[in-house]
């Protein structure tokens, strides 16, 4: 509490902060498309050639193609990560940076990110002044302008932008600093955010985790892992190190079903054996002997699926739609993530289906695994929930899907009642409560 923590944006990716802030956004990186070599993956190899009449290395075509190409790709991804490190702030976003103005007109301009968001919301005619602020439908630009050290003017100082209080060698070496330069009201007072802020943004797996906090024996264990999860929490215990291998066809195997699943392919159909190979791979399965044991399980969990009634739905549905992603506000929290099967039968209702491939040991039976399906309640209700809204604003009707989960490694498929999953929903605010004490 009370720590400012430090990193690049590359190193934020995922994270969300209440404060989030972007510190010398006025910086631009030098060009590189004038190089003695410069390499395209597409024109390859292009170089600068010497013209002996004028004894000067001159750029030929392909080398002022290459450069091109190079600038416009290291300028898309300076604004992807421009995109990353503002989407990162829940509450607020402090941008800071070094400005100018055009000598002609006096607008405002600058480099690099900040001269992108000068652009992107008209900035251009801010006057100076200690705040200014602009009104836009989702909040409000509030930009300050420390007052200029004596001496210095408008276009003065490096590369012809602004020089302001900040740079004052009054302001660097000042003790303290407060009350030396006046801080731009709001900026420097301290933020206030809501004490579940860590958990306004939920992922599908952790409204799974969350849905199991209340499960007799495994609880306690699914508590612990969200609350690492959201608050980086210490872990309560510490697990015994074992020198025992485990085999990670069986932790991985799973994932290479559901990929195949993605596509809908099953025994019989054409190269599936080397795509699950391929799949096994890409799951760190490396191992012929081990490779050939994941291909030979997840060929008979897909026949396994493929003689289910959920095959049948699916098969002779009107419209399919696999790994939809969707977002949820439930006006506290945002859930977001991704339906596995979202169909529409052709009696015109709709269905979901969220796979699972959780392996319930001892007497897996069905009531077993209908008990175990209440930790996925509040996980498939706001998939259900968005589904509902989505389909509903589609077709200007009311349309409730109906909901499944598929335990893929028993084979069955359990049916959700609405009121099961939106029971869940509605509990939602307290057993975060609960999470966060």
């Amino acid at each position: 509490e009370g720590a400012l923590t430090l990193m690049t944006v590359h190193k934020s990716k995922g994270l969300e902060f209440p404060v989030v802030v972007l510190v010398d956004t006025s910086w631009r990186k030098n060009s590189i498309e004038r190089g003695l070599l410069l390499h395209d993956p597409q024109i390859g190899l292009a170089c600068r050639v010497l013209d002996v009449a004028t004894n000067q290395l001159e750029r030929p075509y392909l080398h002022r193609r290459a450069g091109l190409l190079r600038e416009m790709r290291e300028d898309a991804e300076r604004r992807r990560l421009l995109y990353v490190a503002a989407t990162r702030a829940q509450d607020y976003l402090l941008v800071g940076g070094q400005v100018a103005r055009n000598k002609k007109d006096g607008t405002l301009r600058g480099e690099g990110w900040l001269g992108w968001l000068i652009d992107a919301f008209d900035l251009q005619d801010a006057e100076r002044q200690p705040e200014h602020v602009r009104d836009y439908p989702w909040g409000s630009i509030r930009m300050s302008f420390p007052e200029a050290a004596a001496g210095d003017t408008e276009g003065g100082g490096g590369g012809g932008m602004e020089r302001t209080g900040w740079d004052s060698p009054n302001v660097r070496e000042a003790q303290p600093f407060a009350g030396v330069v006046p801080a731009p009201s709001g900026l420097l007072s301290e933020p206030r955010f809501r004490r579940d802020a860590a958990a306004r943004s939920l992922t599908g797996a952790q409204m799974a985790d969350l849905g199991g906090i209340y499960l007799p024996d495994v609880g306690a264990l699914y508590k612990r892992r969200l609350r690492r999860s959201l608050l980086h929490d210490a872990p309560a215990t510490i697990e015994t190190v074992t020198a025992r291998r485990r085999r990670p066809v069986g932790r991985k195997l799973g994932e290479i079903v559901l990929k195949a699943l993605r596509w809908w392919r099953f025994p019989g159909d054409g190269d599936l054996a080397s795509l699950l190979r391929r799949y096994a791979w890409e799951e760190g399965i490396v191992e012929p002997a081990q490779q050939q044991e994941a291909v030979e399980r997840a060929l008979k969990l897909l026949d396994d699926i493929r003689a289910t009634d959920l095959y049948r739905w699916i098969e002779d549905a009107a419209d399919v739609y696999r790994a939809v992603p969707f977002v949820y506000d439930t006006g506290s929290r945002t859930a977001h993530g991704t339906i596995d099967v979202l169909f529409r039968r052709v009696d015109g209702t709709w269905a979901l289906v969220q796979y699972t491939t959780t392996f319930i040991g001892g007497d897996a039976t069905e009531s077993a695994i209908a008990n175990h399906a209440q930790r996925y309640h509040l996980q498939l209700g706001v998939q259900a929930a968005a589904a509902r809204d989505q389909l509903s604003r589609s077709t200007a009707q009311p349309i409730v899907p109906d909901a499944f989960i598929h335990y893929i490694r028993h084979a069955q498929t359990i049916a959700v009642p609405a009121s099961a999953w939106q029971g869940a929903l509605d509990t939602l605010e307290s057993t975060i409560g609960d999470l966060l004490g």
